[in-house]
């Protein structure tokens, strides 16, 4: 049997053409415009189509679609309260019991008032303010400013707020960016703990060319249980873990953090108002400049300490005092700093480079080799290293012992060396502490060559794409995009053009940056009581409104507008969802229990049964016996057999009871 094809006659009919659509250069498939789902019309044809108008999602659609008003509505300059722009709307349904407010203009008024919504609403989601904040505020504008006839028509409550924010600013958000990926796009994400949800916030970025420039954007959220990704900030902080560096620098911090009395003391000992800077592990950007601090301040943490030695001060008792306690017993503790400071400026200009959303995969292999032998000039031998290549740096063996320096030549930094000496520690000491400087690094080291991108041959030949490497050695560039052309071959994904090949190499992203930073947005829209949904759509916004430079930059386009206008329809299809999904659950724990209490009363039946028929046997048995007897012997039986037969007889006007039971019973379910 052939394949049903797109009939044109199909469109018209005043209902279908509402909706349906023909797919380009695809004559087998059908499209729903309000569902935005392709159909495949197989060996169904048209009665495909009649399916699917009759499902329950299509008919939601169709009935938010009656809701909906025509464009001019509120797209159209029209003078508030003018009768055309009232009337020029789709008609309510005679048969709807509600009333026309759901019209953009009743809803919204004037275009200039829609407009004022949109940018309050902006600016309450970007500022992370209350949604209650927003209760009477249309009688606090129309106090403010009572000649203003936006003030006189302008509302914006809670409610109004919520559903603008997610159903009209939102969706229109996220369409408008779908829209905008037509050609190659890169897909990146990451997790982080989300403190309201308790979950996993996994949030997704697509990196994407447009207007001849590649952007980041945020597409949304899957809240999950765990997840298990890995990243180099634990293998960096892992090669100074033997000193517990992260331990002492947020000890320091916390020990003041919000003690007023404290830092008042402090203050009073030291004669100094500079504190420790807080310190967060994950924040690589940050590392130095907290290490910097807390060298600059240690001096006035021993005074301070000393001072409550000796009883001058109020001893704290706490955790973080112990932990400088115990660091200003090691005399290496400053040599220790210095290093760890020399480590973090090594990895500062790299990272920084990095927090980009430009294209950058270009110089990545020689930022990242660059960055390995810096790293590897501290403690390996120059012969080692010399005229390496990048692949070689990623399997250089850092087990053999004949390609490391000895621990008295290993470079620990400036600062370091000079603590050292001013230490006056035993030779000794001086040795395991070069030690483990060069044992941190190998550490460090060895995990940048198990997570390098070095690895993989497309980074490396990316950089034939680097203008300086083209100036420098144009023929390597060549041999290096001949093996991108084939890589790319193989794949099936070579387009015919140079700069759309050259598109889609510079569209590989260099990191999480984007993603990363996205984290902090996540911590400022969270709030109590907030739905993942909400949150997501929060996001967006912020997202947006960043794109453009703030509110007030938001080009507030028709199409924008058009979706902030049907956004209360599709509140009110959620809502009607949402009350379908809790009937529809309902109905569904309603039918469990019946059908448990069905299953119960089959059981019961199945016992009853079961005793009926015991007692029968059992009477037959003492009747027989009471025949081959005689005198108060056989009364007795005969007694006992009379009793369980009657015993019998209840037991089977009860087992008729719940069969008439387990009858209307299966007969309710039937309908339910």
């Amino acid at each position: 049997m052939g394949k049903c094809t797109f009939n044109s006659a199909w469109l018209d009919d005043d209902e279908m053409k509402r909706w349906l659509k023909p797919v380009a250069n695809n004559k087998y498939q059908a499209f729903c415009t309000l569902c935005k789902k392709t159909l495949e019309l197989a060996s169904l044809g048209l009665k495909a189509l009649h399916s699917h108008a009759k499902s329950e999602r299509h008919q939601l659609s169709v009935k938010g679609l009656q809701r909906v008003q025509a464009i001019t509505q509120f797209c159209s300059p029209s003078l508030p309260g003018s009768s055309s722009s009232r009337d020029s709307g789709c008609p309510t349904p005679a048969t709807s019991s509600r009333p026309s407010t759901s019209s953009a203009t009743g809803t919204f008024g004037s275009t200039a008032t829609l407009k004022a919504e949109v940018l309050w609403v902006l600016n309450t989601v970007t500022k992370h303010q209350s949604y209650r904040g927003n209760e009477d505020i249309s009688e606090l504008f129309q106090t403010m400013f009572p000649d203003s006839d936006i003030a006189k028509t302008f509302t914006c409550g809670k409610d109004k707020t919520s559903y603008i924010a997610r159903f009209g600013l939102a969706k229109f958000i996220k369409q408008d960016l779908v829209s905008k990926v037509t050609g190659p796009y890169v897909i990146m994400f990451d997790e982080s703990l989300n403190q309201t949800s308790k979950k996993k916030q996994l949030d997704i970025h697509v990196r994407f060319w447009d207007d001849d420039k590649v952007h980041s954007r945020y597409l949304g959220s899957h809240f999950i249980g765990h997840a298990t990704a890995q990243d180099l900030l634990k293998h960096f902080k892992a090669g100074f873990s033997m000193w517990q560096m992260e331990k002492l620098l947020r000890a320091m911090h916390t020990l003041f953090n919000n003690v007023p009395a404290r830092r008042e003391d402090y203050v009073t000992v030291t004669k100094s108002s500079v504190f420790p800077l807080a310190f967060c592990g994950h924040r690589w950007l940050e590392n130095l400049p907290v290490v910097q601090r807390a060298l600059e301040v240690w001096p006035f943490l021993q005074l301070y300490a000393d001072a409550v030695k000796k009883k001058e001060l109020p001893n704290p008792g706490t955790g973080s005092f112990e932990t400088i306690e115990a660091a200003q017993k090691d005399r290496l503790i400053l040599a220790k700093l210095q290093f760890f400071a020399t480590i973090a400026r090594t990895f500062q200009p790299f990272l920084k480079r990095y927090q980009t959303d430009e294209p950058a995969m270009p110089f990545l292999a020689s930022d990242l080799a660059e960055l390995m032998k810096s790293l590897l000039r501290r403690f390996v031998k120059r012969e080692v290293l010399q005229d390496i290549t990048k692949l070689q740096l990623t399997k250089l063996d850092l087990s053999e012992k004949k390609n490391l320096l000895l621990p008295q030549k290993v470079d620990i930094g400036l600062g370091a060396e000079k603590a050292l000496k001013e230490s006056a520690v035993s030779d000794l000491r001086v040795l395991e502490f070069r030690s483990d400087c060069m044992q941190g690094l190998t550490n460090i080291v060895r995990k940048v060559q198990e997570k390098s991108p070095l690895k993989y041959t497309t980074v490396r030949q990316m950089a034939c794409l680097d203008p300086s490497n083209m100036f420098r050695d144009p023929d390597r560039c060549k041999e290096q995009m001949k093996g991108l052309v084939q890589t790319f071959l193989q794949t099936k994904q070579l387009s015919g053009e140079a700069w759309a090949f050259c598109q889609k190499l510079l569209l590989l992203s260099h990191g999480q940056a984007s993603v990363e930073r996205g984290f902090s947005v996540n911590k400022e829209v969270e709030t109590d009581n907030m739905h993942e949904e909400t949150m997501v759509a929060h996001r967006l916004v912020c997202d947006y409104v960043d794109l453009h430079g703030g509110v007030t930059k938001v080009p507030l386009t028709k199409e924008l507008l058009v979706s902030v206008g049907a956004a209360r329809s599709r509140y009110r299809v959620f809502l009607d969802q949402q009350r379908a999904r809790k009937e529809g659950e309902a109905r569904t724990q309603k039918r469990k229990l019946a059908e448990d209490y069905l299953t119960d009363l089959k059981k019961k039946r199945t016992t009853v049964q079961e005793v009926c028929t015991c007692l029968t046997t059992e009477a037959d048995k003492l009747a027989e016996e009471a025949e081959g007897k005689s005198g108060s012997k056989m009364a007795q039986l005969l007694s006992k057999s009379n009793a369980l037969r009657r015993a019998s007889k209840d037991k089977m006007t009860e087992l008729k009871k719940v069969e008439e039971e387990i009858t209307i019973k299966a007969e309710e379910l039937r309908y339910m």
